[in-house]
């Protein structure tokens, strides 16, 4: 199956909060479907990368989407 997932924060393990919550949905769904998540750039470009990587590692895609 095919999802995405519209966050407005960047969804990573160093995330906090409810984004963390989101994180261990797209870690468990990620094995078993195509998973890409899309959330607003927040002005930190080096989180957002590190972002976009650990999600890479996952086979999850990230995008994100500048304000």
């Amino acid at each position: 199956m095919r999802i995405a997932i519209v966050h407005p924060y960047p969804v990573w393990s160093r995330a906090v909060g409810g984004t963390t919550r989101v994180y261990a949905l797209v870690r468990h769904l990620a094995p078993r479907h195509e998973v890409h998540v899309f959330t607003h750039s927040h002005g930190r470009a080096e989180e957002e990368d590190a972002a976009v990587r650990e999600l890479a590692a996952l086979g999850v895609t990230l995008r994100v989407i500048p304000r």
